[in-house]
């Protein structure tokens, strides 16, 4: 594929997947309770990873891509944390359980998470960019302790979705 034709092609993919996520989201917020208002953020949250990935390609400008970058990580963890609640509630459709010390501590450290990446592009404390030259993305990262913390976190929220399924 070439260049113009490889960027049409992800335009049009994530363009897609935008729009599934937009409609479940709409759904999931007219069903409501806590299931539908999880799912439904769940899905805004994609949304957010979906374009600012999607943009983040195409920019050569340093802070654009810092900025981006920061929304994509930050929506990683709150599409996540929704992840883990929409899961509680399916879990525990009785709502008689409520979250536990264990629960809280993840979110707030999803609190705290989403915070770093938020100043990231000022002070760039969770991962930098350096040029790269390439067409598509222009930077590449460079990873510094926190990031690795979001990565395990992120896997972390996903197992936790996973043990609580089986």
């Amino acid at each position: 594929m070439g260049g113009l034709s490889s960027s049409f092609f992800l335009l049009m993919a994530f363009s897609l997947f935008c729009l599934v996520d937009v409609v479940i989201a709409v759904k999931a917020f007219r069903r409501g309770g806590e299931t539908g208002n999880a799912l439904g953020a769940a899905c805004l949250g994609a949304v957010v990873v979906n374009v600012s990935y999607l943009l983040s390609l195409f920019t050569k400008d340093h802070l654009t891509y810092s900025v981006l970058s920061s929304f994509y990580f930050s929506g990683i963890d709150f599409c996540l944390i929704s992840l883990v609640v929409l899961n509680w509630f399916f879990v525990h459709p009785d709502g008689k359980w409520r979250f536990g010390l264990g629960y809280r501590l993840l979110c707030a450290y999803g609190a705290f998470d989403i915070l770093m990446f938020l100043i990231n592009p000022i002070w760039e404390l969770a991962i930098g960019y350096e040029f790269s030259g390439n067409a598509i993305p222009c930077f590449t990262y460079v990873m510094h302790p926190l990031y690795w913390l979001h990565l395990a976190y992120s896997y972390v929220l996903v197992g936790v979705v996973l043990v609580e399924l089986i």
